[in-house]
């Protein structure tokens, strides 16, 4: 019986660490994609980054190293997810990096992020172009060149801006913001399903593949 115990009881720490090693690689391709999307500035950051995940992951939090490579604006990263229980409620800055295991680490490279030409990289027509900066100037935002458009506008704006913004630019570009929520960040993401974003057309009830709506009772 105290073989059969030890084997259950490994067997369960398995998946423990499973599961935590599976959150680990999803919070990684998020801050990955923060990374894609110029949401962080490579040329500024510390050579060490150290931060948490937040109330929603109070358990984990992350390190990121970062160095100049052989190949000019290429930066060597290193990204460790790390994990240690907390004792008690969340408090912000207070996950300690230096006893936390290290659960899951990627490496890559990454160049600052270039701007974009909305005619170049996706084929819109100069008429498109001027159709694109009357909607945005009527809604308040200023004047952008959408020749050399940063993708740090994302990050620069305020947030009503943002959720103003953001539908005219995919639109233009043949997107839907929901296609993209698995690169968001959590806090975004969680704001842009408070404001309504990402809501159906029409405000209409989420359904699933059998035409139900979602939450209804068969």
């Amino acid at each position: 019986l105290a073989v059969l115990g030890a084997q259950v009881q490994q067997a369960q720490s398995d998946v423990l660490s499973m599961q935590r090693r599976m959150r680990a690689m999803m919070l990684a391709e998020q801050l990955l994609a923060e990374l894609d999307m110029g949401l962080v500035d490579l040329e500024s950051v510390d050579e060490v980054e150290e931060q948490d995940f937040g109330p929603r992951y109070p358990d984990f939090g992350w390190r990121l190293i970062t160095e100049p490579s052989a190949i000019d604006n290429m930066f060597v990263q290193e990204l460790q997810i790390l994990y240690l229980p907390r004792e008690g409620a969340y408090r912000e800055n207070e996950f300690d990096h230096d006893n936390a295991e290290i659960v899951y680490t990627v490496h890559t490279l990454r160049s600052p992020p270039k701007p974009i030409d909305f005619a170049t990289d996706f084929g819109l027509q100069e008429e498109d172009l001027t159709d694109l900066n009357d909607q945005l100037d009527e809604l308040g935002i200023p004047d952008l060149d959408l020749t050399s458009f940063d993708p740090r506008f994302f990050q620069q704006v305020d947030f009503e801006e943002l959720i103003k913004a953001a539908p005219v630019l995919l639109d233009a570009l043949g997107l839907d913001i929901r296609q993209l929520t698995t690169l968001l960040p959590p806090d975004l993401l969680k704001q842009l399903q408070e404001s309504g974003l990402l809501d159906t057309p029409g405000g209409g009830d989420q359904t699933d593949d059998s035409g139900d709506a979602s939450g209804a009772q068969p």
